[in-house]
């Protein structure tokens, strides 16, 4: 999956574009059970 990742204070907020899918927030208390793997820098496709 790709998220939006936003910095807010100590925590990582992470946005989806899709509304019908809730933003999270990453804090040191859960970050254990999240992980961040890489960049999307370009994505193509049909339409």
């Amino acid at each position: 999956m790709a998220k939006r990742v936003q910095q807010k204070h100590s925590q990582l907020k992470v946005i989806s574009d899709n509304p019908d899918y809730p933003s999270w927030e990453i804090t040191a208390d859960n970050a254990d059970s999240h992980g961040i793997a890489e960049r999307v820098v370009w994505c193509g496709r049909s339409i």
